[in-house]
């Protein structure tokens, strides 16, 4: 169980830089405003966004660190984000847009949703405890 939280703390990680960079990028280059012309869609991805630029250093640590302050922390951005690809695929997907990729970013945060909230995701985190 260990190795499976600290590989969703690297996924994290690595969400969080290339979030970071991504929204740099889109601002810097004066095409943020077409984020959110996309509406609802734009929206959720801003708000998401935000999640993972607020929470995603905080819970790379702490779930690295095996703290349970961290597996709330990532189950909160994972079950966003597993959210927002699920419905992404069913209600927001472009006419041309290709599914599987949608569908395969939905099913890994599906499994990584499950590790977090399993009970030895939890006991793993009050193992963990400071003495």
């Amino acid at each position: 169980m260990t190795i499976l939280l600290r590989i969703i703390a690297v996924c994290i990680g690595i969400a969080t830089i290339y979030t970071a960079w991504w929204a740099l990028w889109l601002w810097s280059s004066g095409r943020f405003a077409a984020v959110i012309a996309t509406g609802l869609l734009g929206i959720f991805t801003l708000i998401g966004w935000t999640a993972t630029l607020a929470l995603g250093p905080f819970s790379t640590v702490q779930l690295w660190r095996f703290r349970l302050s961290g597996l709330w922390a990532a189950t909160a951005l994972v079950g966003f984000a597993t959210v927002y690809y699920l419905l992404g695929a069913v209600l927001f997907r472009a006419p041309n847009a290709p599914l599987l990729p949608i569908l395969l970013a939905g099913a890994v945060d599906l499994f990584f949703l499950g590790v977090l909230v399993s009970p030895q995701a939890r006991a793993a985190g009050r193992a963990a405890r400071p003495n």
